[in-house]
């Protein structure tokens, strides 16, 4: 894991989103499909953050010909009529705060349109010390009362942990810095619980995610998706790799680092 991606974390939290579903939905069984989902987290000073789910995400595409410009292909669409005069929408509330836009993956069961699992990637916005920790630890409660499967991955350094207490001692101990929780419903209608601890200074593991009961999991190899990312991100040339990191690596870690970054030419 790179520390110094924390910089940019909106980028990399969604390309991490995106190849994590790809990578899975080439090994999903028949019958169970990966998708990417996104939440929007309103924050405003009278309304708790709440999850909304946007009805349609509308996209810039860029110019195909620049000899003409672009437009709609001409498929025998109905051309529009003149629209009617109105008065303004009587406004009744208007939101003052921000909208962050958070991404997920799901994995689906066609047969029924069943959520098996759900992984998640935490963001700042869950870490914080406001609304947005409450909010995730809301949601996460409502998927442990249920029977989906929820797979937690931990790459922030930053912000208060939102996993659970047990154990988490122990690996601050040892000198880790990231961790994965996953939490997997088995036969006897309860719930297993495995922490994983993840240290700076190794490859990032492949991680097990759990299916339906009585399936073997699929494999997520969180450091070529890793690498995936950091290579189509172009981060090496635009993150700023001459400081410390934020927050600031230990001594021992800061040295390690700066031995590899001259290696590769980076400082």
């Amino acid at each position: 894991m790179d520390p110094y991606l924390e910089q940019t974390w909106g980028d990399v939290h969604a390309r991490l989103i995106m190849y994590a579903a790809d990578s899975l939905r080439r090994q999903l069984p028949t019958g169970l499909v990966a998708r990417t989902q996104e939440r929007v987290v309103l924050e405003h000073e009278d309304v708790r953050l709440r999850d909304l789910v946007p009805d349609i995400n509308l996209r810039w595409r860029p110019p195909t010909s620049s000899a003409s410009g672009w437009s709609l292909p001409d498929d025998g669409g109905v051309a529009l009529e003149e629209p009617l005069k109105v008065a303004e929408p009587v406004r009744t509330y208007r939101a003052q705060g921000i909208e962050i836009t958070e991404g997920y993956v799901e994995i689906i069961d066609l047969s029924g349109g069943k959520v098996v699992t759900i992984i998640e990637v935490l963001s700042p916005t869950y870490k914080n010390s406001g609304q947005g920790s409450k909010v995730y630890r809301e949601k996460r409660n409502d998927i442990l009362d249920s029977d989906v499967n929820l797979v937690e991955i931990d790459l922030l350094r930053s912000g208060q942990s939102v996993l659970p207490a047990i154990g988490l001692e122990e690996v601050e101990e040892q000198g880790h810095l990231y961790e994965v929780l996953i939490s997997q419903m088995e036969k006897t209608g309860k719930r297993r619980f495995d922490l994983y601890a993840l240290p700076l200074r190794k490859r990032l593991p492949n991680l097990p995610i759990p299916l339906r009961i009585g399936e073997e999991p699929v494999i997520l190899n969180l450091q070529s998706v890793f690498e995936l990312c950091y290579e189509n991100g172009s981060y090496e040339q635009t993150v700023d790799y001459s400081r410390q990191p934020v927050p600031p690596l230990s001594a021992t870690d800061a040295a390690w680092a700066g031995e590899l970054l001259k290696a590769r030419g980076i400082r």
